[in-house]
């Protein structure tokens, strides 16, 4: 089952959907932020983000949670598909391309005991941005890209619980991990079998094909590159010139802030994760 995220529905998205769907041999839905309305027409199963859903599972949703906890999005999508063996996520921007894309479905199909599956999956450093969110005391800390993800059921039903419990603790709430490190952390610290789309004997990405912060013009993307490859981010119109205008510095924290933050890094490394 393939579950593709987004804002909000158009064009680009739906013919993403139906290229995913030929290529994989797999059902697709979309899973929505709720608070933008649905305008364009498609057959295919919808699952709405929404703040009421989080909650009706027991999820702590922070301001941010629609952003900041992709990994919700998987949780609603296993109730609603409850049948599926494995979920992938796959965000709008991203594009599979190059070559014949279905063997890329193919190579993972031939994996089902991998249990998580992401880019750039590997241990995090201290100086990760999200690296504190995501520490603890008795676990060490991973990191991924959330752009495109494959996790087994039991994953799923393992994160969903984690979830729901750190929710419930108060330093973990004021410093909340995001999907990144949260679903890598609680999978490769407990039973689980984690790996990089990369680790099976094909590149599927790169740093010029797999970037956070270069965005790709959508109306002109066509890669010629001889196997199927990861593309991220593929950009329309004013969403690609957005897209550019926001690599600017991040803005600095106050003193006050900055020290509030140090202890909560302090509290949650000194926690059970």
């Amino acid at each position: 089952m393939i579950l593709v995220r987004a804002t909000t529905l158009r064009e680009t998205t739906v013919a993403l959907a139906d290229e995913l769907a030929a290529a994989s041999g797999q059902d697709v839905a979309f899973i929505l932020d709720g608070r933008n309305p649905v305008t364009v027409a498609t057959s295919r199963a919808m699952v709405m983000l929404t703040e009421e859903a989080c909650l009706a599972l027991g999820l702590y949703c922070p301001p941010d949670f629609a952003w900041r906890c992709g990994d919700y999005c998987i949780y609603l999508a296993r109730q609603r598909f409850p049948q599926a063996a494995h979920l992938w996520l796959i965000e709008h921007d991203i594009r599979i391309a190059g070559g014949r894309p279905a063997s890329f479905f193919e190579t993972f199909e031939g994996q089902p005991q991998i249990d998580f599956l992401a880019c750039n999956y590997r241990r995090a450093a201290a100086d990760w941005d999200w690296y504190f969110n995501a520490s603890g005391r008795d676990v060490q800390t991973f990191r991924c890209n959330f752009g495109i993800v494959r996790l087994s059921a039991r994953a799923v039903d393992r994160l969903l619980a984690k979830r729901v419990v750190q929710g419930k603790v108060w330093q973990r709430r004021k410093l909340f991990p995001n999907d990144e490190g949260f679903v890598a952390t609680t999978l490769s610290n407990d039973d689980f079998l984690c790996a990089d789309f990369n680790d099976f004997g094909q590149i599927f990405y790169d740093g010029e094909t797999m970037s956070l912060h270069f965005p790709i013009r959508g109306e002109t993307f066509a890669p010629t590159t001889p196997t199927p490859m990861i593309h991220h981010p593929i950009l329309w119109g004013a969403d690609y010139e957005r897209g550019n205008a926001s690599r600017a510095a991040k803005p600095k924290l106050r003193a006050g802030a900055a020290w509030k933050k140090r202890l909560l890094q302090r509290l949650n490394s000194m926690s059970k994760w």
